[in-house]
């Protein structure tokens, strides 16, 4: 500690707003410090605890958390546990909020949108939180001075500052005073679009021609049918020399540039697939709303690096020429970038994770009555 880092103190806010509400998303604690405004710029700060440690998941049952803290990897036989195989590669997610997807909060009449949402560790350096974060410190010092305190049993009390996290929420919204919560009240929360990951871990044999109905099962219970309408081999080659014969390329570049990128690409894609070699697609319908994703089985359980292909040049989309399947459920597609013969017929392929996509929506947080201090 010296003297500089004492600096923010004097960072006095205009108005400090303790909410102090520890509420509940998706299994997860969070604490719902407060507000403050400095000028006209209003912030809110929200408490969680950082998962440090990989989370085991069942195959066939496992589920990863929404914008999920930590790692996850999958439980199996020994020789999956020893090794560190593409399986445990893909299930690994890097740190990230829940609140990044929160486009704006309302409070009584008022909605405030939100402009920047930062998130990270409330401390970066174990067993010293003053030295790792001094503003940290002074802004839950002048959250304490207006009357915010954590209740006896609460999780976040006696936790140390390097496994809680902390995200600030600004708000665009010009504000002359931080609004008045009233008896009971509550936050409009508006969320954006946000994708659950579902690790299912399927077996299944990909018979070139042919159709399947597969059945799986997700963490909480619900269960999803999946119609495979298609498998087909993709001649990814072929495909893209037709895609640089388009005249439109010459309206935007030289022959020489155009021919430069052509290399490059080409390059690239014999890295991930060999000349001759063709990718598998599968168009499917599935119960449940979101997307599949499968992926060559001995892919999963080799190292990274090592053969089998690895789609790490470039990513595939397929999108059906049909927008709906025969069960008048909406047709997609998904390639498995692992390079196959053009003869081969069959592969063994898991269904590896299912992504639940969800729109824009809306949600009541109820919040205990608030304090206001000002200075």
């Amino acid at each position: 500690m010296n003297f500089e880092q004492m600096r923010p103190a004097y960072r006095a806010f205009d108005e400090v707003m303790p909410i102090g509400r520890t509420v509940e998303w998706e299994g997860k604690a969070y604490h719902i410090a407060g507000l403050t405004r400095l000028e006209k710029q209003a912030e809110m700060y929200i408490l969680e605890i950082l998962s440090e440690k990989a989370e085991t998941l069942d195959s066939g049952t496992a589920e990863s958390a929404w914008t999920e803290s930590g790692a996850a990897e999958t439980s199996g036989d020994a020789d999956r546990q020893e090794r560190h195989t593409n399986r445990k590669s893909m299930k690994v997610v890097p740190v990230e909020y829940r609140f990044f997807n929160i486009m704006s909060i309302k409070l009584g009449e008022r909605e405030l949108e939100t402009s920047s949402v930062n998130s990270g560790p409330l401390a970066l350096n174990e067993g010293c939180a003053v030295d790792a974060d001094s503003e940290n410190f002074f802004l839950f010092y002048e959250m304490m001075r207006a009357g915010w305190e954590l209740s006896e049993d609460s999780p976040f009390l006696t936790m140390d500052w390097s496994a809680l996290g902390l995200t600030r929420l600004t708000f665009r919204t010009e504000l002359e005073n931080l609004p008045v919560l009233e008896e009971n009240q509550e936050i409009l929360v508006k969320w954006g679009r946000r994708t659950k990951q579902h690790y299912v871990e399927m077996p299944v044999c990909l018979t070139v021609g042919e159709k399947a109905e597969l059945h799986f099962v997700i963490a909480d219970g619900r269960q999803g049918v999946c119609y495979i309408n298609r498998v087909y081999p993709i001649d990814i080659w072929k495909e893209n020399e037709e895609k640089f014969k388009n005249p439109r390329y010459l309206e935007i570049m030289t022959a020489e540039e155009l021919e430069k990128q052509k290399e490059e690409f080409f390059r690239n894609l014999e890295q991930d697939c060999p000349r001759g070699m063709c990718y598998l697609g599968i168009e499917y319908e599935c119960t449940l709303e979101g997307s599949l994703a499968f992926y060559d089985r001995a892919f999963l359980e080799s190292e990274p690096g090592i053969g089998q292909g690895s789609a790490s040049i470039m990513m595939m989309l397929l999108r059906p020429d049909e927008p709906t399947g025969k069960h008048g459920l909406r047709q997609r597609g998904c390639v498995i970038q692992t390079p196959v013969a053009p003869e081969v017929r069959q592969l063994e392929a898991e269904l590896f994770r299912f992504d639940e996509m969800f729109g824009e929506g809306t949600e009541f947080v109820p919040l205990q009555p608030a304090r206001r201090s000002e200075r």
